[in-house]
């Protein structure tokens, strides 16, 4: 037992002077820059950490000025990160309403009231007037001449320009 004492001394000691090494403010360290200390520390087994105690690590007097603010009351720490359902400039920003985006959200409450009033008068009426059928254009006299296009969801039947039943080339399904 008596044997492994001095490894465990020495594994003790390097795991609290890296510890404190690495959470030391880089301002606050004595003679050496951080990065040093901890190589130090690492790499020269007992007298490195013993040397950070000594001449690295900053007194107390050197964190006490560190920790205070300029009232002297209070830790010098990053500022707190707010939720934003906490934060009172995110809730007024919430808020507060921007003209352009109220005209554009009235601009589409129209169109989609239009759309709705377009999609139910073409119900009532049988056929969609979007979708009549138009003898100038050869794929809606062909729909018209071959019944395809009244009925919704079928798509063009066979010998139809758009049919997918004539595809020359039909996707290929893996096994």
């Amino acid at each position: 037992m008596l044997r492994v004492l001095p490894y465990v001394i020495e594994i003790a000691l390097l795991i609290y002077c890296l510890v404190d090494a690495i959470q030391s403010d880089d301002g606050s360290i004595r003679r050496l820059p951080k990065l040093w200390w901890l190589v130090i520390i690492v790499l020269v087994p007992i007298v490195g950490p013993i040397a950070w105690l000594m001449a690295g690590r900053p007194t107390q007097r050197t964190r006490a000025r560190r920790s205070t603010r300029g009232n002297g009351v209070g830790r010098n720490r990053p500022p707190r990160i707010i939720a934003p359902e906490d934060d009172p400039d995110f809730i007024a920003k919430l808020h507060r309403s921007d003209p352009e985006k109220e005209r554009l959200l009235e601009q589409w409450e129209a169109d989609r009231q239009r759309r709705e009033e377009q999609a139910s008068a073409g119900a009532a009426g049988g056929t969609n007037p979007a979708k009549a059928a138009d003898p100038a254009h050869p794929t809606d006299a062909a729909d018209a001449a071959d019944g395809a296009g009244g009925s919704p969801g079928t798509g063009p039947g066979p010998g139809h320009p758009d049919s997918p039943m004539d595809d020359p080339n039909p996707p290929v399904r893996p096994l």
